[in-house]
């Protein structure tokens, strides 16, 4: 399980992300769903990959990658996914 804290305005904001579950905040919840449904069938995925091209909140990755476009900040504690290493050679 991760969390994921976000200020928001005035207010600080904490979801959590559970195989593939969202829950918290309604709203926030309610916008990062939103932004899934809008992405299908597009490769959504941070630049090492993996990436996600359908049901991206099922994947921990995918998911972060979402939340982090909606918003500036955002805070992750838990079982956060690691990013693939880098490949030797390649321009980062």
């Amino acid at each position: 399980m991760m969390t994921i804290t976000i200020p928001i305005s005035s207010k600080i904001v904490v979801i959590t992300w559970d195989e593939g579950v969202l829950n918290g905040d309604l709203s926030v919840v309610d916008l990062i769903n939103r932004e899934a449904q809008n992405l299908e069938g597009q490769l959504v995925g941070y630049p090492t990959g993996p990436f996600t091209d359908t049901e991206h909140l099922k994947d921990p990755l995918s998911t972060l990658f979402i939340i982090s476009s909606l918003f500036d900040s955002v805070d992750v504690t838990g079982d956060i996914p690691k990013l693939p290493k880098i490949p030797d050679g390649a321009i980062t």
